[in-house]
């Protein structure tokens, strides 16, 4: 019975945690939304970042990326892969997950499990074509419970340097 209770309340801990950083991951994201408009998307890349990636203590991350370039508004229709960068639990060097090509008007799905099990980190991804908007979904392995969903972060590129920073 003991067992019982202390798998329950390790389950209500890793959701209050969670729930914790998702606000927090969702504040970040609200206030680099003005931050990101001029500048996205240059040299027809568009960089999107994901800032809150597991794949570990019973969660799993959905990471979606859309090709916005098909629209009613003579936008270029262009296509291209992603490649994403996997910073955090791994070593100094990222680890990378390329996509397939992603026409435009098409979405690609990447499951972290699949693609860099046992991560924790954040990830950047870089797309070969303006226009790409993406949403990180975060659930328990099996997706039987989501836990959070938020959009990615459309970086400045190149990004501004801060002073003091390390390069």
């Amino acid at each position: 019975m003991w067992d019982v209770l202390n798998q329950k309340e390790e389950v209500q801990m890793k959701k209050k945690i969670f729930f914790v950083l998702s606000a927090l991951a969702v504040l970040i994201a609200a206030s680099a939304v003005t931050y990101h408009q001029a500048g996205a998307a240059s040299n027809h890349h568009t960089k999107l970042l994901f800032n809150l990636v597991v794949n570990a203590e019973g969660f799993d991350t959905s990471i979606g990326i859309s090709n916005t370039s098909r629209d009613p508004f003579n936008t270029p229709h262009e296509s291209g892969s992603c490649t994403l960068y996997y910073y955090g639990s791994s070593s100094t060097t990222p680890a990378t997950y390329t996509t397939g090509t992603i026409a435009a008007g098409g979405q690609t799905f990447v499951l972290t499990s699949t693609a860099e099990p046992g991560f924790e980190g954040y990830v950047i991804a870089d797309c070969s074509f303006r226009n790409a908007h993406g949403t990180a979904v975060v659930t328990d392995v099996g997706a039987r419970v989501g836990y959070g969903i938020y959009p990615a972060i459309v970086l400045a590129s190149p990004r501004p340097a801060v002073e003091g920073a390390n390069n």
